[in-house]
């Protein structure tokens, strides 16, 4: 697993650079907070790693590739119902999506990246950038981080016990 989510965090890092010099160089602007955000994105990722090594004590490779990316579908889903429902004022709409955002901590880390990347911009600018492609921003509530690392160090705990119960 540590593998894994150095490599995917690496590549998530990587990434974010490349398209933050993009933006910086062409449209000469930059987040505050661009490495604080770099570091939620790549954390987001790591968890969906997490679930993905549980999820694979259970299945097969490719059962278990369709399964994790239906888990991270709901989680974006999840994002988009928390900005209907508040766009609309509906407290239900809201309500499930703090229970997916807690179920899957990827997408509130995700959302805390957006915001964290947005929290200086006024205007029109901010409400387009603060859209996002999968979602929009939220401020990351106080012990996000601790947590995630908890989810992480569960889920982990739970495919080690699943997987030492196998009849290999």
């Amino acid at each position: 697993m540590a593998g894994a989510a150095v490599a995917t965090s690496a590549y998530v890092l990587v990434v974010y650079g490349c398209a933050l010099a993009i933006t910086t160089a062409v449209g000469e602007w930059s987040p505050s907070s661009a490495v604080v955000a770099a570091f939620a994105l790549a954390f987001a990722v790591a968890i969906v790693g997490a679930i993905s090594v549980l999820v694979s004590v259970f299945l097969a490779a490719s059962a278990q590739g369709i399964a994790v990316f239906m888990i991270f579908g709901g989680g974006l889903v999840g994002g988009l119902l928390a900005q209907i429902g508040e766009a609309l004022s509906s407290e239900s709409l809201e309500g499930i999506a703090n229970v997916v955002t807690t179920a899957l901590p990827f997408e509130a880390l995700y959302q805390a990246a957006l915001y964290l990347i947005t929290a200086d911009e006024t205007g029109a600018t901010r409400v387009v950038i603060q859209l996002g492609p999968f979602g929009g921003s939220e401020e990351a509530g106080p012990g996000l981080v601790v947590f995630s690392l908890g989810y992480v160090v569960v889920l982990l705990a739970l495919a080690v016990r699943a997987f030492s119960r196998r009849d290999l």
